[in-house]
Formats: C-alpha cells, structure tokens, sequence
C-alpha cells in the first residue's frame, strides 16, 4: 500500500480558521493537557504544531518534536504567524535524550495509531520516563478517515488492553469528520455551535496514561 506522505498531508498552509477548527474540535483532550501542564510539556510528532502554539500562551516551557524536517519548518512557521512562544525541533520519538522528569507531560495527537502493539508499549515507557503523565489522542474505530493510510482504527477496549500494564483513563469525544468550509456564514458559525454542543461522534479517544502503581 502506497503511504500518503506527511508532507502532502499537511501541504496546506495553515489558516486562522482551520488552526481555531482544529482547537475546537479537539478541546477536550486540549483541556486534559492545560490541566496537567503546569510548568512544562512537549508534543511527540508535532506535524504543523498547533495545538503546542496554542498551549505555549499559557505554559512557559512548550517543545514539540517531530522527525520530519520540514514539518518542524512549518510548525516553527505557524509559531511565528500565530504568535506563539513554543519550541520546535527534529527528534526521533524513539530516542528521547531527555534527563528523567524533565517534563509535566507528553502530548501527541494522531500519533500513536501509526505503530504495533509493541511500539505504542516502548514509545509510552520513554514518554513516561521523562514526563510524569501522557495525554495522547487517537482516533476512533468511529473515524471515516484514514489520513495517511496506516492508521489503526481501534475501540477503546482495544487501547484498555494495550495499555493494560499501565494505570490509564480514557473517553471518547468529537463528531464525524468534515472539510473546513473557508467561507465565513451564517450556516458554517450555525454548524460550529452544533460542533462545540455535540459529542455524538466519538470520533477519538482522549487517554490520560501514567506508570502503574503498585
């Protein structure tokens, strides 16, 4: 099977309208990371680096990571039109040369579903060895779409048994996924009321993951 590249993935540049659709869409799990990220935080496989911008005017220290290269150009791009105090770099989620605790939390969204069972097990142990807590989203078995084309669309209980060796919290949360509409009306800001108020969806799952006690 053919990958679509991340690259023409996210060959679109960046709107004001398309940043706060995604804020909007995503809130929920959003609002788990503001609640978590008191001092510091990074984002694992940032992409255009949205919602690391958007945190990075509230928390001090924000690094979104990602190893593509012009990705980290485009989110460092985004940082500036957007007014943004985060941090971008080129890093590998598999090597993560960070000194243990160095950070409140790792957040990722449409991250985790791109790797096998073992990989999603070995990426959350080294975001937990440097973090205290992960917030990370995927999307659902409810989500139509395959973005990039590997993406493993799974139920909740099937993230509950991945995880099951750590202490993990999960809820679903969006609606079915849509084109951003670019003309600015009545019936699009009538559609995006109905966005805010409805959870009916479930397009993704929003898990809150730290090590099991014992």
């Amino acid at each position: 099977m053919q990958l679509r590249s991340w690259d023409s993935h996210y060959s679109r540049e960046m709107t004001l309208q398309a940043f706060v659709a995604s804020l909007i869409y995503h809130w929920p799990y959003i609002l788990q990371i503001c609640l978590k990220a008191k001092h510091s935080a990074i984002e694992i496989g940032c992409g255009r680096g949205i919602h690391s911008i958007f945190l990075s005017r509230f928390v001090p220290n924000v690094l979104g990571i990602d190893n593509n290269v012009k990705l980290v150009e485009k989110a460092r791009k985004n940082n500036s039109k957007f007014l943004g105090r985060a941090r971008f770099s080129m890093r590998d989620a598999f090597k993560l040369d960070f000194a243990p605790g160095t950070f409140d939390v790792c957040f990722s969204q449409g991250f985790l579903e791109h790797f096998s069972d073992e990989e999603i097990h070995l990426l959350v142990e080294k975001q937990l060895r440097i973090a205290k807590v992960i917030v990370a989203s995927v999307p659902s078995a409810l989500y139509a779409v395959r973005d990039r084309g590997d993406e493993r669309l799974m139920r909740m209980e099937d993230w509950q048994q991945i995880l099951k060796d750590f202490d993990s919290r999960m809820f679903s949360y969006g609606f079915r996924p849509r084109e951003i509409n670019p003309i600015i009306s009545v019936k699009n800001l009538a559609e995006i009321t109905q966005i805010v108020s409805s959870m009916s969806g479930k397009g993704h799952i929003c898990m809150v993951v730290r090590k099991a006690t014992i």
